[in-house]
């Protein structure tokens, strides 16, 4: 009897956004030109960190809504039986493999990669 191929649960845009730094570049690339002008009233150094402290706190900002989302999906994944963990392995890869963190947890407890295909 064969086993129904499952996949984990897909990521939404904004995980893949936030993954890819997305938001944090668009930061960077937004309070660069407004905060530069503290460069000539305060200084380089203290301009340099106050930047960086506004881009780190915006940062979390942005993460907050993103932490749930993933929290839900990662939830989801593991009733589902998936657990995402890295596991090692020896020698070269290729992409046929499939995804390397996602396994599926057996029913005694034991971990495999699902079939895809």
């Amino acid at each position: 009897m064969m086993e129904p191929s499952l996949e984990p649960t897909p990521r939404g845009w904004i995980e893949k956004a936030y993954d890819a730094n997305v938001f944090t570049m668009l930061t960077v690339a937004l309070l660069v030109p407004v905060l530069y002008p503290l460069n000539d009233k305060v200084g380089y150094w203290l301009s340099l960190v106050i930047t960086a402290l506004a881009v780190a706190a915006l940062s979390v900002l942005v993460a907050l809504p993103v932490i749930p989302i993933k929290r839900r999906r990662a939830a989801l994944d593991a009733e589902r039986g998936f657990l995402n963990a890295p596991i090692g392995r020896s020698g070269p890869r290729s992409s046929k493999d499939g995804p390397s963190d996602m396994r599926k947890q057996n029913p005694g407890g034991s971990c495999s990669k699902p079939r895809l295909g």
